[in-house]
């Protein structure tokens, strides 16, 4: 079912404005905007737009990482020709057919009326890539130092039993004893002086 003027709008500004019904349905003209924002929402026919246009302007995995490639590729020689004599000769044009033009991120007239180019950032780009391919992994390090004299009396308690506990497990496992004072073979450890 083909949508009113009035609901198209809605979806319009839906889409425009961040996905608020509400601010959607007060630009569309409705009078009270809370409730029918929400009652729009859920809307069969309206849903139904929405998901189709939110498709079409979807980038998929696949698109996004070739214009990060490009990003990543783009150069100077992309812009520039070389003249008779050598000099450097700007060629937006043969640029907008390659498809480079837009990769740029501006283009700036200095006080001689020189054009600059701004290239993209081709390390952030390249660092994306990478990060999305696994490359390489982001690791946050943690500080681990216990401060005792920060603790309570209860904290540290429960902290040397806890620690006491685990090496008494550690032992176990390791069919170790836990008791203190040497192996039975051994008897206990005196010192002697001699």
């Amino acid at each position: 079912m083909a949508l009113s003027d009035k609901r198209r709008a809605f979806v319009d500004y839906y889409l425009a404005n961040g996905f608020n019904a509400t601010k959607a349905a007060e630009a569309a003209g409705y009078a009270n905007a809370r409730r029918a924002g929400s009652r729009l929402r859920t809307n069969e026919d309206i849903r139904a737009e929405i998901a189709a246009r939110t498709a079409s302007r979807a980038m998929a995995a696949d698109e996004a990482l070739q214009r990060l490639a490009a990003l990543a590729r783009v150069s100077l020689a992309d812009f520039y020709d070389v003249d008779d004599d050598g000099n450097l000769v700007l060629n937006l044009q043969r640029a907008r057919e390659s498809g480079k033009l837009e990769l740029l991120d501006g283009i700036t007239c200095d006080q001689r009326g020189n054009l600059t180019l701004k290239l993209p950032d081709r390390i952030r780009a390249l660092e994306l890539i990478g990060r999305n391919l696994g490359l390489w992994v982001d690791r946050v390090q943690q500080d681990t130092t216990l401060r005792f004299d920060m603790m309570t009396d209860d904290e540290l308690r429960e902290y040397i039993l806890s620690d006491a506990e685990d090496a008494a497990c550690v032992a176990d496992e390791q069919g170790e004893p836990t008791g203190g004072g040497g192996t039975e073979e051994e008897g206990p450890s005196t010192d002697r002086a001699a």
